[in-house]
């Protein structure tokens, strides 16, 4: 009878840690993924923004049409954190989450601290997005096509970032409060990120619909 619950236990808790290794692996994976497509977006328009300083008059590649525009906003003042273009701080940060999702495929385990950071980072990351979007939608009424593809990629980091923290219980902070606020968000995740995205994908329409509106006739 003993052997059995050994083997019944045993069996439970070899299921929860292939589990676990699953959500590490794809973890893993989505670092270098997001990593790898913010290093592409970013390191677009950091060579579109080296060019635009050779010759001012140049046209950015992605400058599509009057809404749908890189050049205007590389040009302006939010589009740059302390005199450094957003696009270069985006190479390095991607670049080291791509290290972090190899570093994680090669099964290492991380430290609490360093999970803290991540969270932390991506938090931040978090903040920046509802800025520029907020910038580009009601200050500049502009989209730039490779910022959008920064802000798909960087909402999902923290939301699965937040997730992953949650559900294994890698970060725990002295607030109680902080730790409850976090769980929530990383138990809704999902949720939450879908609801984030209808939000953006509305006022994207509503603001600009004079020009969409042009499209339909």
């Amino acid at each position: 009878m003993k052997t059995a619950k050994k083997t019944k236990t045993s069996s439970k808790k070899k299921v929860a840690k292939d589990a676990q290794d699953s959500w590490h692996s794809n973890v893993a994976a989505s670092f270098i993924f997001i990593g790898a497509v913010g290093l592409i977006a970013s390191f677009s328009l950091a060579l579109e923004r080296l060019a635009s300083l050779i010759d001012p008059t140049r046209v950015a590649l992605c400058d599509i049409n009057p809404i749908l525009s890189c050049g205007s906003v590389m040009s302006s003042t939010q589009a740059s954190l302390l005199g450094v273009p957003h696009s270069f701080l985006g190479i390095a940060a991607f670049s080291a989450l791509i290290t972090v999702g190899l570093v994680l495929l090669a099964g290492a385990k991380l430290a609490q601290w360093f999970w803290g950071l991540l969270l932390l980072g991506s938090f931040i990351g978090f903040l920046s997005v509802q800025y520029l979007v907020y910038q580009s939608l009601f200050v500049l009424n502009t989209l730039c096509p490779w910022c959008m593809v920064v802000w798909l990629i960087v909402v999902p980091l923290f939301f699965i970032v937040t997730a992953y923290v949650t559900k294994y219980k890698l970060v725990t902070f002295k607030s109680d409060s902080l730790n409850r606020s976090i769980s929530f968000v990383g138990t809704h995740a999902f949720t939450i990120a879908v609801l984030w995205f209808i939000a953006v994908i509305y006022f994207i329409i509503v603001e600009f619909w004079s020009y969409w509106s042009l499209l339909l006739l």
